[in-house]
């Protein structure tokens, strides 16, 4: 797991894949931490590359346990809102 913070983009497992989502806050409630995540919804993402694209989605934020996050990723926004994302080598 690397380090990450507040409006970074991370990856977290969800059922038996993974989505994306900007980070919102940490937090801890009777010893459980806790991830409050704007979640993105998976526009495409091409098998032969390491690249996915997500749409951000107005809605409430969600919230998952810490353990559940895969990784921070490196990430770019684009004009139109969309946001790519470089998936880390075991998630491709």
């Amino acid at each position: 797991m690397a380090l990450c913070s507040r409006r970074d983009v991370v990856l977290i497992r969800d059922g038996n894949g993974f989505r994306a989502g900007r980070l919102e806050v940490n937090y801890e409630i009777h010893d459980t931490m806790l991830t409050l995540i704007r979640p993105f919804t998976m526009v495409r993402r091409n098998q032969n590359s390491s690249i996915a694209v997500w749409e951000v989605i107005e809605g409430p934020s969600e919230t998952f346990e810490t353990k559940d996050m895969l990784a921070s990723v490196e990430y770019v926004e684009y004009p139109n809102g969309n946001v790519a994302t470089i998936l880390p080598l075991e998630l491709r």
